[in-house]
């Protein structure tokens, strides 16, 4: 009998070590798996660390990875496809080679994941259940390999609820955070899947996690816990094509919101799949400001979640900046006094009018959703 836990970053780790240890059932061994995408040398270190939360019985791997220093920006064939792929004609065959594509991979995936287990001769998978995310590439293999496991989604991230929304399958549970405003926002449309929404992380579990795994960051440990801080948080928006100006104009418009600057360090926290090239426009930006600053991009620290760093300085951190990161909405959940809490989603829809659709359906999707299940009344929405 087997409990199954795909993940595909270090907050999606933390979650499922978190309910892996808080949910633990007899005869059952619990293996974490790495989801089969590219990832950098240090994110996949710290999926691995989470042991400090949970001891998983095994740790299967099927990432390919990245030097930390490489770039992940996507080439120009990349990005002309997400934008032709939705034309008329060209959609009906990109669907037809995909739907082709997606089923052949998803049986080498299988072949993968059953050839994994015989290596460590598990062979007992009568029970099987799952624990999947709702974008990650080996979904469909996990599927075909175990097609009577019982299918559940993990939330990793405020996309998962748009996501969730919107599947067309079945599955079990969705167990998530913000699970009483999803509930309501779900049978506001009719959606017949509130039953399926259950709770599984408490401020206690949330807290002791990060706890224990912030002193995997050197960087994160040599901070003054006596100084003033303002957590800025950069992203992976590239996706989105935005003009190059982006970058900059976010970073002005979250300084703009705060007095007094000679009193506060500025952290910068890069996203972990943000490009080289994306970081080092906001640096030299940053450099310009007469502020002091700490750009957080250090090996063992840029792949770290958020909310360890905030967990780490609950009292010292003043305010925190995202254009959307579900980090902002877990911290003003669970420490809604702590800290003064902006999203500049409503800022950067301008810079969204040249993104390919598939960007734009998930951008748009969010506005209700951050509305209605993410904020709290502790949200501060910026233009």
């Amino acid at each position: 009998m087997i409990r199954l836990f795909l993940v595909s970053s270090h907050l999606s780790a933390v979650f499922q070590a978190l309910y892996a240890k808080k949910s633990k059932e007899p005869h059952f061994i619990d293996v974490l798996i790495i989801d089969d995408y590219f990832k950098k040398e240090s994110l996949v270190t710290s999926i691995i660390q989470t042991q400090e939360i949970y001891n998983w019985n095994y740790i299967f791997d099927f990432s390919t990875r990245l030097e930390d220093n490489q770039s992940i920006r996507a080439g120009l064939r990349k990005r002309v496809l997400r934008r032709i792929k939705y034309l008329p004609v060209i959609k009906t065959i990109y669907t037809k080679l995909l739907n082709k594509h997606e089923k052949k991979n998803a049986e080498l995936l299988r072949r993968k994941i059953i050839t994994r287990f015989n290596e460590q001769n598990i062979h007992d998978f009568k029970q099987v259940k799952l624990f999947m995310l709702t974008q990650t590439a080996l979904n469909r293999g996990l599927m075909q390999a175990f097609p009577n496991a019982s299918v559940n989604y993990m939330e990793h991230g405020i996309g998962d609820y748009f996501y969730v929304s919107k599947l067309k399958t079945d599955f079990d549970n969705f167990y998530c955070a913000f699970d009483n405003g999803f509930k309501k926002y779900l049978n506001k449309r009719d959606l017949k899947i509130e039953q399926k929404v259950k709770p599984y992380l408490e401020q206690t579990d949330f807290e002791i996690a990060f706890k224990t795994i912030a002193h995997q960051s050197t960087a994160l440990n040599k901070l003054d816990r006596t100084k003033k801080y303002i957590l800025i948080l950069l992203d992976a928006f590239e996706c989105y094509e935005p003009d190059e100006n982006f970058w900059t104009d976010f970073i002005d418009r979250c300084l703009k919101e705060i007095e007094n600057k000679s009193e506060y360090v500025f952290l910068f926290k890069p996203h972990p799949n943000q490009s080289n090239e994306s970081i080092e426009l906001s640096l030299n930006h940053i450099k310009k400001q007469n502020i002091d600053f700490i750009l957080l991009n250090s090996k063992g620290t840029a792949s770290l979640a958020v909310e360890s760093l905030f967990v780490a300085l609950p009292n010292a951190i003043a305010s925190v900046f995202t254009v959307f990161s579900s980090a902002v909405f877990y911290i003003a959940k669970y420490y809604p006094e702590k800290a003064n809490y902006y999203v500049l989603y409503d800022f950067v829809k301008p810079y969204t009018r040249k993104s390919p659709k598939q960007y734009i359906d998930i951008f748009d999707g969010l506005d209700e959703l951050i509305t209605e299940v993410f904020d709290e009344g502790k949200i501060n929405r910026l233009k």
